[in-house]
């Protein structure tokens, strides 16, 4: 894999993350649970680590870090959801968590195949441990709320 190929996957990641963050920011804000929305504001800070981590990986290989988010597709439509789901409640919020965690996780999954230099792939593997403590941490709480 050349610098070009590593540069667009790991800004794949970011603009991903980046909007993970500003998704979570915005659900903390109307979520009604005190307890759900500091792990939603958690999430938020630890999406925006992982921002920095693989910005710090795209400068070291020439490139330039994805300063927008917004991806296209299935994370920008799932983000959209979140805003209907905003004034809907708890559960609502929660289960359109999970999918875009499902998503999210999905795209790290098809990173970590890639040849990838090892520190890349260690970095990515990291993260994709915590994003899958976070969608099954996510999933169980949707799942509880769909019982209530």
């Amino acid at each position: 894999m050349d610098k070009a190929e590593i540069i667009d996957r790991l800004n794949q990641l970011i603009v991903a993350n980046r909007d993970s963050a500003e998704g979570y920011e915005r659900a903390a804000g109307a979520l009604e649970n005190k307890d759900y929305r500091a792990l939603f504001t958690e999430y938020a800070q630890q999406r925006r680590q992982f921002v920095a981590a693989l910005s710090a990986h795209v400068r070291d290989y020439g490139g330039e870090p994805e300063e927008g988010g917004n991806l296209a597709g299935t994370f920008q439509r799932a983000w959209m959801n979140i805003l209907a789901a905003l004034t809907a409640g708890d559960h609502a919020i929660m289960d359109e968590c999970d999918q875009i965690e499902a998503a999210t996780l999905a795209l790290y999954a098809d990173t970590l195949p890639e040849n990838l230099p090892e520190a890349v792939k260690t970095l990515v593997r990291s993260q994709l441990v915590d994003v899958r403590i976070a969608h099954e941490r996510i999933h169980a709480i949707s799942g509880a709320l769909a019982q209530t």
